[in-house]
């Protein structure tokens, strides 16, 4: 039977018509029902009759023990959420004889010889869960295929150090993929250098020689239809003469601005790190140094380079040469050539049309009540099409929440998921950059309108790979070319229904918080000495968002003092719709001995779904004080 790991989900969205009135139904077919061990088979779920198949989920995704993804053969599917789906669809509209049909079809590769079961399946059509029935899959033995000869081979065979290298695997009459292929331990040889791929019954692998000598590896493994075969063992000659080095430089933009930025970016190739900082030109003339240094290396194109980046601020308009820059590495120096830099009196005029760029406001919520948070995502969109649209977003934009009289507002920061994801808008694609999570605390109930919260920018439309770096410069950190420009965006306004809490049920001690909420306390000690530090800790769960609600107060007996909590969340991060717990650890110090009851920790709430109050009550603790010096608390 299959795993439940997961989920494997899309959004189907059906015209209805009379045609589909029938009872939707759910089946599973597997095309063919017997295969060899490493031979594909496609497994399709048909839905029939359904107007509607919302989310299509199908639990469990296909994620079987005997089986994997043929991922050669994986389609990124045409959908909202834009994320490459193990699946291929096809929807077939319906006819005055046939309904119409929703096929989801999987590409697998067989593992394991046996008789399985496949399946149940549920997709959930039409607002009901259909299951499908299971199927047989008989996965045969594969017949000895005789002599089946594997090769390894470096291209080329010596090289220098830090040059590039390719392992080569072929296997004649097997089907690869890379994780059929385990290479033996090249960490003291080689670093991967760039992409790794399988095509038919070959693989290669770029790597970048590190390590001069002659090295003798291990045989390639490779693993297909249960079987292991092993090449002959590899050598590979790396002379200790360095490789061709090459040094580059490139501006973020060609033209900045008087108190623009603008980023300089210094390459060496054929190195992985710079032994020394570039030696830079004297530039305070026209720009300030923000920041910069060496910032690491990176791989690509079958090359290893080491980079440094400038961040500068500039100072007055003018033609600029920068350069060239002297960059010493493996006992040589190196020049770049010098790039040139405009530098204008103010900003071109803004020319980022909407319909390219837009700010957006997605509140999880319309409608809560007092004291009830509405958390909201705010988003720069641009077009999608290109690497971010057409236009490139500056990674200093500031972000400006909305601001309102009959809220609290809690910037809750920049949330990284959903990076990239496919949005829709007004009927266009768009692809966001990193969300900013808001919540809005309503204070008064009424109909409010949260104004826009604003995002400042710089943008740029990029030019053709390559147009000012040339050959294989186009590499560089500094990869966004042309004319940057500030652009302030903002988002439109929220409307939201604010319902006033009621005051039946409503406890002397509700303090205005929304959500049920536990709580347990305790002492780290049940006995102390005048003068000794005791820890209260206070620990709060439930569905509520607690970061948001205020202390629970902890009012102790005549004769200690209290500090303010030290606070701590878990998880760490807000999480919207998930429950969470915060500690706070409040330190009692007693000041006089006898013995004591330190009341209940009370909180109180209101449910927004059962839309009752309710209280929570921690025990009663107590503690024996005994006079400073005599031990008590030891």
């Amino acid at each position: 039977m299959p795993g439940r790991r997961g989920a494997g989900m899309a959004a189907f969205f059906l015209a209805t018509s009379a045609l589909s009135a029938q009872e939707p139904t759910a089946r599973a077919i597997l095309e063919p029902t017997e295969v060899v061990v490493g031979g594909q088979f496609v497994l399709k779920i048909e839905v029939s009759g359904a107007s509607e198949v919302e989310g299509a989920v199908i639990r469990p995704a296909v994620e079987l023990p005997f089986a994997r993804h043929a991922s050669e053969l994986q389609v990124v599917s045409d959908l909202d959420d834009g994320f490459p789906l193990p699946f291929t669809t096809q929807i077939t509209q319906g006819t005055a004889r046939s309904p119409r049909l929703v096929t989801f079809a999987y590409t697998l590769v067989s593992l394991e010889a046996g008789f399985f079961d496949v399946g149940p399946f549920q997709v959930t059509a039409d607002g009901r869960t259909l299951e499908t029935g299971p199927v047989m899959l008989y996965v045969t033995a594969p017949q000895d295929p005789g002599e089946v000869t594997v090769r390894a081979r470096f291209e080329p065979a010596e090289v220098k150090l830090m040059e590039p290298v390719t392992l080569v695997v072929e296997a004649p009459g097997l089907e690869l993929s890379l994780d059929d292929v385990t290479l033996p331990d090249l960490s003291g040889l080689a670093s991967r250098a760039g992409t790794s791929m399988s095509s038919g019954s070959g693989a290669t692998f770029e790597l970048v020689a590190v390590t001069p000598g002659r090295h003798e590896l291990e045989a390639v493994a490779v693993s297909v239809g249960g079987r292991v075969y092993e090449t002959e063992p590899l050598t590979l000659v790396v002379s200790d003469e360095h490789g061709a080095i090459e040094a580059r430089a490139a501006l973020n933009t060609e033209r900045a601005w008087v108190d623009g930025e603008f980023v300089l970016v210094v390459e060496a190739t054929g190195v992985r790190e710079l032994e020394e900082d570039p030696v830079l030109p004297e530039l305070s003339e026209f720009a300030e140094l923000l920041s910069g240094g060496p910032s690491g290396h990176g791989f690509g194109n079958g090359e290893i380079t080491a980079r440094a980046s400038y961040r500068f601020r500039a100072l007055r308009p003018g033609d600029f040469e920068i350069g060239p820059i002297a960059v010493t590495v493996a006992d040589r120096t190196v020049l770049t050539e010098p790039v040139h830099l405009t530098i204008t009196e103010t900003p071109s005029d803004p020319i980022v049309p909407q319909e390219q760029l837009r700010a957006i406001a997605i509140p999880e919520r319309r409608r809560a009540y007092v004291g009830e948070p509405v958390f909201v995502s705010y988003q720069v969109l641009a077009r999608d099409g290109s690497p971010f649209g057409e236009w490139s977003v500056h990674d200093g934009a500031t972000f400006t929440p909305p601001g309102h009289q009959d809220f609290r507002i809690h910037h809750l920061g920049e949330q990284s998921g959903g990076s990239w994801r496919r949005i829709s808008v007004d009927g266009r694609a768009f692809r966001g950059d990193t969300r900013h999570l808001v919540a809005l605390v309503p204070l008064q109930s009424g109909e409010k309108t949260v104004g826009p919260a604003e995002f400042q920018v710089q943008v740029n439309t990029r030019e053709p790979v390559g147009v000012s770096l040339g050959r294989r410069e186009a590499t560089s950190r500094a990869r966004g070319m042309g004319e940057w420009t500030p652009v302030t965006l903002r988002s439109d306004p929220i409307s939201v229904e604010v319902m006033p809490l009621p005051a039946e049920g409503r406890p002397e001690s509700f303090g205005g918080h929304v959500g049920r909420v536990g709580v347990v306390s305790w002492l780290d000690r049940t006995e102390a000495e005048v003068g000794e530090t005791v820890a209260l800790r206070v620990v709060m769960t439930g569905n509520a968002y607690l970061r948001l609600m205020p202390h629970p107060e902890i009012i102790p007996p005549a004769g200690f003092e209290i500090s303010e909590p030290e606070v701590s969340d878990d998880p760490p991060r807000l999480l919207v719709g998930q429950p969470g717990e915060r500690t706070l650890i409040y330190r009692l110090v007693p000041t006089r001995q006898g013995s004591y009851r330190i009341p209940a920790v009370e909180v109180s709430w209101f449910d927004p779904e059962t839309e009752e109050y309710g209280v929570t009550r921690a025990e009663p603790l107590d503690l024996a004080v005994g006079p400073a010096g005599r031990g008590v608390g030891r």
